[in-house]
């Protein structure tokens, strides 16, 4: 047999051992004859690959259920949900929100860590961060490594603002923070994990998909402190080789506009974050949002130009990537169905008509950071090796 052959089969064998794995987490009991009946492989084979997994103590047995047929009851098969755990992190603008989860998809550990810097002392004239490694991460690191001592951690899963580029250098203009070089590797080298990251939006709009309803086609645009967009294709995030989370917040709707701190002028992300808002209002966003839902006329008229500001930027978006859904997450989901109206307003008077007509907008699924949820669930179902956990 070539090696080639064996690499293959191999390669097989662990897309087995996974899809097992996920089978059993996805419910309360999976039998041998289920598990045979839904991967379509013999039943020596299923369990051959299930005494395996038993061996590792990756899945376990929990009990029997009767068969409607002749023979011997059927053994149930759950995840050993205490076998390993993994934190979660979400970088956020004022520091690290983190929680661990073990390997039966279970929250079992909470907390937030501040950046240990003030960020006033640390900004420069670009009006970004700009700390050094040790200030930044001390606190998640230490945090991590004592975690370590009461969880068996397999991995570190990061959800980040912005992009990483190739020198690992994390740039956030969201957030106002640019990392040291080498961000990533520093990471891996003082947890001593391997460090999976991805993108707040992306992972925000992963969450979406797994939580409503798996609608597999949508958009979603994200309005915090920064305004960022992810695009959902057939269930998957879009992405091309340079980057995944649409750079959203930085499309220009006025090139003579206000300056961002990206270098360009006009971006939406000056004009619709909750940040600005709050600013042109002269009062805190959650000050805001309860006299825009009084009806104060100043407020009113106020959050209808960001309606109609963020529905030219919808119609910019859809002209390259059309959909027939649009999500809108963050906390601008704090101004309720008010805004939702006066932005399907604005689209009926903006942009191509073919593309805006039969376009639908909702708010987003309602959790605390789903963010760091998606990141979860994008782990475990795609970058997570169940292999690699049995050797």
């Amino acid at each position: 047999m070539v090696k080639n052959e064996v690499l293959t089969q191999l390669g097989i064998k662990v897309q087995h051992l996974k899809q097992i794995y996920l089978y059993c987490l996805r419910s309360d009991g999976m039998s041998r004859a289920q598990l045979r009946r839904r991967m379509g492989l013999s039943f020596p084979a299923v369990s051959a690959l299930v005494d395996e997994l038993i061996a590792a103590h990756i899945i376990e047995e929990i009990g029997t259920v009767e068969n409607t047929k002749r023979g011997r009851p059927s053994m149930l098969l759950r995840v050993c949900a205490d076998r390993f755990a993994f934190p979660v992190v979400a970088m956020t603008a004022d520091g690290y929100h983190c929680r661990i989860f073990n390997f039966g998809a279970e929250e079992v550990e909470s907390c937030y860590i501040p950046y240990g810097f003030d960020a006033k002392t640390v900004k420069q004239a670009d009006g970004l961060c700009y700390p050094d490694m040790q200030t930044l991460t001390k606190p998640l690191i230490a945090w991590i490594l004592e975690k370590e001592k009461e969880y068996k951690l397999t991995s570190l899963v990061m959800s980040t603002p912005g992009t990483v580029n190739r020198e690992g250098v994390l740039s956030s203009t969201s957030a106002r923070l640019v990392t040291p070089k080498g961000f990533p590797d520093y990471l891996e080298q003082e947890t001593g994990l391997e460090l999976f990251m991805g993108n707040n939006t992306d992972n925000y709009a992963y969450a979406e998909y797994h939580y409503n309803g798996h609608q597999e086609d949508f958009a979603l645009i994200l309005i915090r402190y920064g305004v960022g967009a992810s695009v959902v294709r057939n269930g998957k995030i879009f992405e091309t080789k340079t980057m995944r989370a649409s750079e959203f917040g930085h499309v220009s709707i006025d090139y003579r506009g206000r300056p961002c701190s990206c270098g360009g002028r006009g971006c939406i992300e000056t004009y619709v974050s909750t940040t600005v808002m709050a600013e042109e209002a002269g009062t805190d966003f959650g000050t805001l949002c309860q006299k825009y839902l009084d009806g104060d006329p100043a407020i009113t008229a106020l959050v209808k130009e960001k309606a109609d500001i963020l529905s030219m930027g919808m119609s910019n978006m859809l002209a390259m990537q059309p959909v027939e859904h649009i999500v809108i997450g963050g906390e601008i989901r704090r101004l309720g169905q008010p805004f939702l109206d006066a932005l399907q307003e604005s689209i009926k008077r903006n942009g191509f008509r073919e593309l805006m007509d039969n376009l639908d907008v909702r708010y987003s699924l309602d959790a605390k950071h789903p963010e760091i949820l998606g990141a979860m669930w994008n782990f475990i179902e795609n970058q997570m090796q169940i292999y690699t956990l049995m050797e």
